[in-house]
C-alpha cells in the first residue's frame, strides 16, 4: 500500500506562549503520498526552531488525507513531489515552488525530492535507504526548503535576501550548517502577510 505525502499548512489566526513570548500559531498537517522520505521527525525538529525565529510556532499533525480548506482558515499544501522541476517549466535545480490561488485553487507549495538529494550532494536514493547522516541532511534540507517556500507563499512580495533561509539560492552550506538566519525583514513581511 502506498503512503501519502502531502504538507497542508493550515495558517491559524490564534497565539501561543512559548519561552515567554507572544507566538502566532501554524498548524502543519504532514501526509505522504510517494514514501519519498519517512521520516517526518527529522524535518519537524529542523523546522521547528526556523518557524520559531519567524514568530510563529507550528502544530503538527500527521495525517492521511488533505482536509477542505475552511473559509475561516487560510491553507497552504506543501507537497514533496517526486518529479523533477524541469518538468513544470523550471530551472533543473528549482527546489520548491509556491503557486498562489491564481493558478491553482488554494496556495500551495511544491518541493521537488530530486534537486534537494542533488544539492546536498547525493543521487536519487529512496529516504529510506539513506544512512543516518545523510537523512540528517536530507531532512534538514527538506525542511529548509520548506520554511523558505512556505515564506514565499505567505508573503509573496519579499525578495529575497543576502543570506539566511531566505537567500535566492540555498546551496549545500545553507542546506546543512547547524543554524540558519532569519532576517529581520523576512520576520516582519512573514508576520505581516500572516494578518493581511
Amino acid at each position: 500500500m502506498t503512503r501519502r505525502m502531502v504538507l497542508c499548512v493550515v495558517i491559524l489566526m490564534g497565539a501561543a506562549t512559548l519561552r515567554g513570548e507572544d507566538l502566532r500559531a501554524l498548524e502543519l498537517v504532514w501526509l505522504d503520498s510517494h514514501g519519498l522520505f519517512p521520516d517526518f521527525e527529522r524535518v519537524r525538529s529542523e523546522a521547528d526552531p526556523i518557524f520559531r525565529d519567524l514568530g510563529v510556532t507550528v502544530r503538527w499533525e500527521v495525517g492521511t488525507d488533505p482536509r477542505p480548506s475552511l473559509k475561516e482558515e487560510a491553507r497552504i499544501q506543501v507537497v514533496l513531489m517526486p518529479s523533477e522541476p524541469s518538468g513544470w517549466g523550471l530551472s533543473a535545480n528549482a527546489m520548491g515552488v509556491v503557486l498562489l490561488p491564481e493558478r491553482s485553487q488554494q496556495d500551495s507549495v511544491y518541493l521537488f525530492y530530486g534537486p534537494i538529494l542533488r544539492n546536498v550532494g547525493l543521487g536519487r536514493k529512496a529516504g529510506a535507504m539513506l544512512e543516518p547522516r545523510a537523512r540528517r541532511d536530507v531532512g534538514r534540507a527538506i525542511a529548509r526548503v520548506l520554511v523558505h517556500e512556505v515564506v514565499h507563499a505567505i508573503a509573496p512580495n519579499l525578495f529575497h535576501a543576502d543570506e539566511g533561509v531566505m537567500h535566492d539560492a540555498l546551496l549545500i552550506g545553507a542546506l546543512l550548517q547547524r543554524e540558519i538566519e532569519v532576517d529581520r525583514r523576512t520576520k516582519e513581511e512573514f508576520l505581516r502577510g500572516l494578518f493581511e
